[in-house]
């Protein structure tokens, strides 16, 4: 556990410009999350919450972007319902963002470069978080049932039966 706490006091200070070094701590905070039990962060999440806008703020690299979407996926899986109401307009917001960019490549014609790997994995994060927000219970996120309808249309045949159980 004090490696844990070192590398989480080392996101909450960190002043990295490369984008690089800032989407491995991004992810390193999520391994990190992601090991320890349910609901242990839930404590630290306003510093969780204001790195992570930080980053989104400033910082327009894709590979951040996927790291911080990847980091929201696994905040899905480990913090409490309630801690999670916070999060919640800012996960919205860059999945309607992500969306809106897979739209306004489909519309347009241009020829692929290499940068389009970087936004495809990008648009493959948002896609997992996404189902990560769909298959979890209702009861593990009550507020995401507010925002449900602006991704899936109501002729869809839904399967509760398919609803991941942990």
């Amino acid at each position: 556990m004090t490696y844990d706490n070192i590398t989480f006091r080392e996101f909450l200070t960190a002043q990295i410009s490369n984008p690089t070094e800032r989407s491995l701590l991004i992810r390193k905070l999520a391994f990190i999350i992601f090991c320890s039990e349910n609901g242990y962060y839930d404590k630290y999440l306003v510093e969780i919450q204001e790195q992570l806008t930080n980053h989104l703020k400033y910082s327009s690299n894709l590979l951040v972007e996927s790291s911080l979407l990847y980091c929201f996926r696994v905040l899905l899986m480990k913090l409490s319902a309630q801690s999670m109401m916070s999060l919640w307009p800012i996960v919205i917001a860059e999945l309607v963002q992500v969306f809106l960019s897979i739209e306004e490549s489909l519309e347009s014609s241009e020829k692929k470069t290499n940068s389009d790997i970087t936004s495809l994995k990008v648009q493959l994060e948002a896609v997992k978080l996404l189902e990560m927000a769909f298959l979890l219970p209702t009861s593990k996120l009550p507020q995401f049932q507010m925002y449900k309808w602006a991704f899936i249309s109501s002729k869809s045949n839904c399967n509760k039966d398919l609803a991941y159980q942990p």
